[in-house]
């Protein structure tokens, strides 16, 4: 019993030990400029992502790692980039 107290009061420290940062920025056709609105930015390997807003801008909170994220909208090629995250990020 006195393990499984220790182990419930530890829970929460663990659960927060671990750093997340912020991918934003925004999503625009390279031959128009035009803002691209609901383009899909995901993380395959969390099985996560979001949508763009109006303006193009999405913003992608996750813990700290290497990740190849995905850019994608209907019509165009999808972009795949890799990125190190261990601070918050500016990618348009």
């Amino acid at each position: 019993m006195r393990r499984f107290l220790t182990l419930i009061l530890c829970l929460p420290s663990i659960l927060y030990a671990q750093e997340k940062y912020t991918i934003s920025g925004y999503v625009k056709s390279a031959d128009s400029g035009e803002e691209m609105i609901g383009a899909t930015i995901s993380v395959p390997t969390l099985s996560t992502g979001v949508s763009s807003n109006v303006y193009g801008f999405y913003s992608l909170t996750l813990p700290e790692g290497t990740y190849k994220v995905r850019y994608s909208y209907i019509g165009f090629d999808d972009v795949v980039k890799e990125i190190e995250l261990s601070e918050n990020i500016q990618l348009n």
